[in-house]
């Protein structure tokens, strides 16, 4: 849009795309085809090593340059050698100052100063972060973004996008007048996304006002400074399909996030578990990340933030803020990725339909199985935790039939986890934890468990709320072992 707003190559023609826009009334549009536009996205420059990068890099901007080919015919001998030497890609190309040249070509044609705008411009360095080349990509970013950004006087301004700001690495240094705006500020705030009106409206419009509720619910819930925001790219591709679905995260490279929560620390992972039951976690977010970092915890709470897989409920002190899961399409995100962790679709489908059929013998194998490859040493203990949270991440994905309820006080004490229905005809179920000293205790510590549920009252918490049937689940820990005792009680 900035690029159609501004650039002076067809400027009237564009022009027709903001009549009757607000921005047509304002006194923006006198800016309106002013000057000519480099765009740019590295979005296709990742690669598997830098070698690839690197020629993916070398394609973009050759392929820039030809959308320039008509200013050759202004270029003296020396700048037409250049030129060249990109387009045909030769040896003595200099790729570092190819922006900052084109930006001169431009301005010497026009006689005006030239508006850059590059998107995506972490891309390649988060692919490099990936695959273990991010040296070699982090030096050639430096000098290429310094030439472009830093000491050229034909730029008029830039916009620069990316969901990381990776200024800690030096990506940046010495662009004293960079201003970088985040998720956390209010300024243009309204610019990253739709607002609530805007979304009714484009909803009447198409005739699916009717179905305000579940937008909110799967698109709606980012806020960006303090105005809350939905995802425009789900938003339109709603308005096309005209079908809830799972469109950005789709969109998504997700493999950074990945690969930073496989590396993180178990308490992260344990506080991600929990944000699935609408709860938050308070975290320190700094202004930038820093990618050598990211098995740092913070590091990993800045990553989903600013990436768009977690936003902030509240402001608690100087940069402590209360972060939750925005919606429902990025819940279904981190649903699919612990599923994916405990083997595949397959085998997960195949335990939750044992556990909803009383198949308990079954869900034990299954259960067993999966504990076998998901489940190392390290995670293991003689506390239930690791456990608890392994099991209450699989419950979590029965969402859209039951609400879980993990450790909530009933009866003479605390459950260790509960399935609510939100249909109340439906079964409702009590688990009990605890860890065997050895194999050979598993049965008993099972038995043990189901008993606590009946002794200590738990299921109050669900014949409270209309629950006619209850499955109490008794479950014991050794290990990479697990056993399972059940009983069914109808009130």
């Amino acid at each position: 849009m900035l690029k159609y707003f501004f650039d002076v190559k067809n400027a009237e023609e564009n022009r027709k795309l903001f009549e009757n826009l607000y921005i047509s009334k304002s006194e923006y549009m006198e800016n309106q085809g002013q000057n000519p536009v480099i765009l740019i996205s590295l979005r296709n420059a990742e690669a598997e090593n830098w070698e690839n990068s690197f020629f993916n890099i070398k394609n973009l901007v050759k392929s820039l340059y030809k959308q320039f080919q008509y200013i050759k015919e202004k270029l003296d001998e020396f700048d037409l050698e250049d030129f060249l030497s990109i387009v045909k890609d030769k040896d003595n190309a200099d790729w570092e100052n190819s922006l900052k040249n084109l930006s001169r070509y431009l301005y010497e044609y026009y006689g005006k100063k030239v508006i850059i705008l590059i998107d995506e411009y972490d891309t390649p360095m988060t692919s490099a972060w990936n695959e273990r080349y991010y040296e070699k990509s982090r030096r050639f970013f430096k000098s290429f973004y310094s030439n472009t950004l830093k000491d050229n006087e034909y730029l008029q301004f830039a916009v620069v996008t990316g969901i990381l700001r990776v200024a800690k690495e030096g990506i940046f240094s010495g662009l004293n007048n960079l201003k970088t705006y985040t998720v956390l500020n209010n300024k243009y705030a309204e610019s990253f996304g739709l607002i609530e009106t805007e979304v009714k409206n484009a909803l009447e419009y198409y005739g699916l006002e009717q179905n305000i509720e579940k937008v909110r619910k799967w698109y709606n819930g980012y806020k960006f400074g303090n105005i809350q925001i939905y995802n425009p790219w789900s938003i339109i591709n709603y308005l096309d399909e005209k079908e809830i679905n799972v469109y950005w995260i789709n969109t998504s490279d997700n493999r950074l996030i990945h690969t930073a929560i496989d590396n993180a620390d178990k308490d992260l992972f344990d506080e991600l578990k929990d944000l699935f039951n609408n709860g938050t976690t308070e975290q320190m977010v700094m202004a930038s990340s820093n990618m050598d970092r990211l098995k740092d915890p913070q590091e990993v709470w800045q990553l989903l933030l600013f990436g768009g897989y977690l936003t902030v409920e509240e402001k608690i002190a100087m940069n402590e803020y209360a972060l939750k899961l925005p919606n429902y399409e990025v819940k279904t995100f981190f649903k699919d990725m612990f599923v994916q962790n405990l083997g595949g679709f397959s085998r997960f489908r195949e335990m939750i339909k044992a556990f909803k059929n009383f198949d308990f013998d079954i869900f034990e194998k299954l259960l067993n199985e999966i504990f076998l490859v998901s489940m190392s040493y390290h995670d293991t203990s003689k506390t239930e935790k690791p456990y608890h949270t392994f099991i209450l991440g699989m419950m979590l994905y029965l969402d859209n039939e039951y609400t879980v309820l993990s450790n909530n006080e009933t009866g003479y004490g605390r459950n260790d986890l509960a399935l609510n229905p939100i249909n109340k005809r439906n079964v409702g179920y009590i688990f009990e934890f605890k860890v065997a000293k050895t194999e050979e205790e598993l049965e008993e510590r099972a038995e043990e468990a189901l008993s606590q549920i009946e002794n200590k009252k738990y299921p109050v918490l669900l014949k409270e709320c209309g629950v006619k049937e209850i499955v109490h689940i008794g479950m014991a820990f050794f290990g990479k072992r697990v056993k399972v005792k059940y009983k069914v009680v109808k009130n």
